[in-house]
Parts: C-alpha cells; structure tokens; sequence
C-alpha cells in the first residue's frame, strides 16, 4: 500500500484565509448592532419631533376653542391678553406701529407712559427683548399680507412649546438609555397640561417665552455630564449651553433664582465627586447670569470661594452668617 503523505502547510498560505474566515461572523455580528442603534434613534428622533408638534397643535386648539379665536374682531383678541399679558403685548403693537425701527427702540428705552413722572428703560424693565425681536423679525419677513401680527405672536410662543416638550424628551432618553422613557415623559407632560402650563390662556406671560430655553439647556447640561464624550461633543454641548442660558436669561426677569438652584447642585455633585470638577465648574460659569460681569469673574475661582465661605458659616455654626454668605456671593 501506498501512503500519500500530507505536505506541511506553508507560514502564511493556509492560516491567513482561516483568519478571514474567523473575522467574517464579527464583522457580521458588529454591523448588525450598528443597524439596530442606527433605526433605533431614528425611531426615537421621529417620535421626539411628532410628541412636540402634536403639543403645539395641542395647545393651539385648546386655546382656539376656549376664545373662538378666529372668530372674533382684532379689538378682541388683543383684550384676551388679560393683566400683564396685555401690556407685554402692547409694546410689540407699538413697535409695529412706529415709523421705523430705530424709532421704535428709542420710544422704549425712553418710555414715559408706562409709570407715572418717570422715563425708563421697559428693555431693562419689563424684559421684552422677545417682542422686540418679534416685531422686526415681522417686518424683514414682510408678512403683512399673508399673516395678522397677532397671529404671528401667538403661533411662536405655541411654537416654543414643542421645542419644550422635545426637550424634556431628549433628557428622558439620555437619562434612561431608550426613547420609551421619552415617550413616557412627553405623555405625561401632555395629559397633566392643568398642572404643567396655562401658555394656552396667558400666552405672553415671561415663563412661557423662558421655559422652552430652560428645558433646553437642561438637556445639554445632561449631554455634557456624559462620560467620555469626544472634544467635538464637549464643544457643541457647551454651545448649547450657553446660547440657552442667554436665552432664559434675557426672556424672564425671575431667572437667577432658578440658575442659582442650578448652580448649588452642579456644586454639590463636584463636592459629592458624582461628577468631574473639570465639567461641573464649566457648567456653572455657562448657567451664571451673563449680563453680571462681576460674577463672571468670581466664577473664576467658585469652587474654592464656596468652599471656604461654607466651612467658615458652618464651623461658626451662625445662619445669620450662612444666608450671608450664599446670597451675597450671588447678588
């Protein structure tokens, strides 16, 4: 009998095609994954953008049905802006009104009609640098003949509110790791409109216009404190965060209350070390009111201001000192 004898298999012939052929399932297996997560935040990005329009028609209807308002005369509608809304409204009509731009700003930054034997400044006073930007946004668009101004005022605040909604639903999902947690926070928002907004009787009002902004920056800030995030992602989440910030900033006059509350959790997670310091301190210089320049250059050194300031009230065991302390270091 004769044996055939097996040659030897060369280095390199034999072992390399087995290598492709144990590389092709994983790179199978890793593209699949790659699929699911891409649909996956398609899905949840679709639902996202449905939940805020369906908020914003939501809203617009409610508000339609309780006035009949397309039903009634221009006088009308403009006497639905009850209390305060009304005057906030008023000073958009008059900046429509005016000849010009420029005259427009000027009759507000000296208006004496507002308070008795005064001349003040209603952009400082009365924060309505949303309605100036409305009226001259409504005149460079030149929308007279195609939309009422006070429609155009009611459908950007109704507006917002779908970005408010997205908001809160984009928190939901990266605090969660799926979109059902989305799904389950925009729904939740919508049924308990009695106890989460009143935009669709008082739509004037500063929070209505702040809001949004707030939930906005909410969200970045909860993008930002991800870990291991790339240079590029750190960059646009502060972005975001500052350009939110100016925004809730400039549209309510109530804002540095709520950005001080911010700012003393973004301390105690760097103090609690449940967050970086090299990401909790920026988030506190963005959230600061950007119109204090002198905060700003306190922020500088907060965490060790704080610090200090807090070990002092509580060894000397005085409130006095402790209200003391906080307040006067933020106003």
């Amino acid at each position: 009998m004769t044996f055939l004898k097996r040659r030897k298999p060369v280095k390199g012939t034999e072992e390399h095609p087995r290598q492709q052929e144990d590389e092709q399932p994983k790179d199978k297996s890793r593209s699949g994954p790659t699929a699911i997560n891409h649909a996956t935040f398609l899905v949840g990005g679709f639902l996202g953008l449905f939940l805020g329009l369906v908020t914003s028609v939501y809203v617009t209807t409610l508000h339609e049905n309780d006035l009949w308002f397309s039903s009634i005369q221009e006088v009308e509608r403009e006497i639905s802006f009850r209390t305060e809304c009304g005057l906030y409204y008023s000073y958009y009509k008059q900046m429509l009104q005016a000849p010009t731009i420029n005259q427009g700003l000027k009759e507000l930054m000296y208006d004496n009609q507002t308070e008795s034997r005064r001349t003040i400044n209603l952009l400082k006073r009365m924060n309505i640098y949303q309605e100036v930007f409305l009226s001259i946004l409504y005149r460079i668009l030149s929308l007279q003949n195609y939309l009422e101004p006070v429609y155009f005022y009611v459908y950007t605040v109704f507006g917002l509110q779908a970005l408010y909604v997205i908001s809160l639903y984009m928190t939901s999902w990266l605090l969660s790791g799926t979109w059902i947690s989305g799904v389950l926070a925009a729904v939740w928002y919508i049924l308990n409109r009695i106890d989460t907004t009143r935009v669709e009787f008082t739509i004037p009002l500063r929070e209505n216009w702040s809001l949004p902004f707030f939930a906005l920056q909410i969200m970045a800030i909860t993008y930002y404190l991800r870990p291991q995030l790339k240079p590029f992602q750190q960059r646009l989440s502060l972005t975001l965060i500052v350009a939110s910030t100016f925004l809730f900033c400039i549209t309510w006059q109530f804002n540095q209350f709520i950005l001080l509350i911010q700012a003393v959790a973004l301390f105690s997670l760097d103090c609690l070390t449940m967050v970086p310091a090299s990401k909790a301190l920026p988030c506190i210089q963005k959230t600061k009111n950007t119109f204090s320049l002198e905060v700003q250059k306190l922020s500088k050194r907060l965490d060790h201001y704080i610090s200090f300031k807090l070990f002092r009230c509580f060894w000397s065991g005085s409130y006095n000192l402790i209200i003391q302390c906080s307040w006067g270091h933020w106003f």
